[in-house]
């Protein structure tokens, strides 16, 4: 009890644990997790439309951004579904599913890693393919299947590499107890690779950083506006990308619960946006997509609000129209009798003059 004596029932004495609990915290965090994660969804999804629908937007860059779109999407999606099923249930003892250790929560759990590996080999591809297409000056007509084999195989492999840790070492909770002082250490499989795409991203950009500003001489125009767009969002992306990451592996040891709290819910909220922030600054931000979006803005405006004249008079109706032949026959029809007798007087004094 709060006074320093044991909570009595009759002749039963008994330890009061709610004030030590848990469970309310990770509801929170649970729910603010939800909830970041469905705000990425909600504007990832038109981002994939956008992609998709038009025909201008299928360039190599456009389709690296679509699968690492796709990797956002799958890891907010397969987020979603872990909370839902596995841990929100078992923090409210709903159900033991975590205790149960069925086939059911390990594959969630595998593909929820994968989704997760899926986004930072993608926003690795992203950041070799940006070095590649500037510091190389290829064309922008690039093959570019050779990223979508390497990076999603590579997310498999590594996947496959985890899953056949976890199910000879630490087969227990579905595969989701990775803790630091595991003697096995298999939550490195996850982290050696993000730490490895973080550090390849960082050196790609900052040797673009003295090529694309001072080092694009026999380059289009369009192609040096292009490149600075893409490498000043890339910029801002990797550092907030990485910022996440940090702020989620270090370990909080003697720090008070308030602050442990802020701390996790802005690494989550880093985390979860990620899809929203890079479908806003790749995509909605675009001047290309801007340009056929406000193109398809426009002729949803003139289909729906037509002017009024055409409204007055549509091409299919009959109205005061002027055509060719309307003007030949008032012209024939409007020749007097008198015209046409002074025609000939005029005639005959030429014949006889001459």
């Amino acid at each position: 009890m709060p006074n320093g004596t044991w909570f009595k029932n009759g002749i039963h004495e008994y330890t009061d644990y709610s004030l030590c609990s848990m469970e309310s915290y990770h509801s929170f965090l649970y729910f603010w997790e939800l909830a970041v994660h469905s705000a990425s969804i909600l504007v990832l999804l038109p981002a994939l439309v956008v992609l998709l629908s038009y025909r201008s937007l299928q360039k190599p860059w456009f389709h690296m951004l679509l699968n690492f779109y796709i990797a956002l999407l799958l890891r907010s999606l397969m987020t979603i579904i872990e909370l839902s099923v596995i841990k929100i249930p078992e923090n409210k003892h709903i159900s033991t599913i975590m205790e149960d250790n069925g086939v059911g929560c390990k594959i969630v759990a595998s593909l929820r890693l994968a989704s997760l590996l899926s986004v930072w080999v993608w926003m690795l591809a992203n950041s070799v393919f940006l070095y590649r297409s500037v510091a190389r000056a290829l064309s922008r007509t690039t093959n570019i299947k050779i990223y979508y084999f390497t990076a999603w195989g590579c997310t498999v492999l590594l996947t496959a590499v985890w899953v056949t840790c976890k199910a000879l070492l630490e087969d227990y909770q579905c595969w989701l107890g990775d803790v630091k002082e595991d003697r096995y250490k298999l939550y490195l499989i996850k982290d050696i690779p993000i730490i490895l795409s973080l550090a390849i991203s960082l050196g790609l950009l900052s040797h673009l950083a003295c090529l694309v500003f001072s080092n694009m001489r026999g380059r289009s125009e369009s192609i040096k506006e292009d490149n600075k767009k893409a490498f000043k969002a890339t910029v801002f992306l990797v550092p907030m990308f990485g910022l996440q990451f940090f702020l989620s592996v270090v370990v909080y040891t003697e720090v008070e619960c308030t602050r442990l709290q802020v701390n996790l819910c802005f690494a989550t909220a880093l985390t979860g946006l990620q899809g929203l922030y890079a479908s806003v600054i790749y995509c909605f931000m675009n001047a290309e997509v801007k340009r056929e979006l406000q193109k398809t803005l426009n002729s949803l405006a003139a289909r729906l609000c037509p002017r009024r004249d055409e409204a007055m008079y549509p091409q299919s109706s009959v109205g005061p129209q002027t055509t060719y032949s309307t003007v030949q026959a008032d012209t024939q029809a409007d020749t007097s009798p008198v015209e046409t007798t002074e025609l000939v007087a005029l005639n005959s004094n030429m014949q006889t003059t001459r």
